[in-house]
């Protein structure tokens, strides 16, 4: 499955949004968020397991039939998941990164859209 970046974003704007200042997110709620909404549960799942492996996020899971991972609750975004978060949550600095991946490579990782947002970002202060 590929990863989808817009729901990378839509996903951890969304836990930023939802958790509580020292609280969990239980699974009952995934169904209300908007990336749930938006790009549905199977690419919701998959977002949700690489942003934990990616400690973006820390979430506890357990395995049904040793195969399938099913995220009981997230308990937070991590210090690097926050600073992802913060380079890429401008609607005007993403728009302006995706075009610029789109018009150039058509795809690429993570820690390059994160580099590209903040030139982004930085160009759109002047600075």
């Amino acid at each position: 499955m590929k990863l989808n970046h817009d729901c990378v974003r839509q996903l951890l704007i969304d836990i930023e949004e939802t958790m509580p200042a020292h609280g969990i997110i239980t699974s009952n709620l995934f169904e209300e968020m908007t990336s749930y909404k938006m790009f549905g549960e199977e690419q919701f799942s998959y977002t949700l397991a690489k942003l934990k492996e990616a400690d973006y996020i820390t979430a506890r899971e357990t395995s049904a039939d040793g195969v399938i991972n099913i995220f009981l609750t997230i308990d937070s975004i991590t210090w690097d998941g926050h600073k992802f978060l913060d380079t890429i949550k401008s609607d005007t600095v993403w728009i302006k990164t995706k075009d610029k991946v789109v018009n150039t490579v058509g795809s690429t990782s993570l820690q390059v859209i994160a580099s590209l947002a903040t030139k982004t970002a930085t160009n759109l202060l002047g600075l």
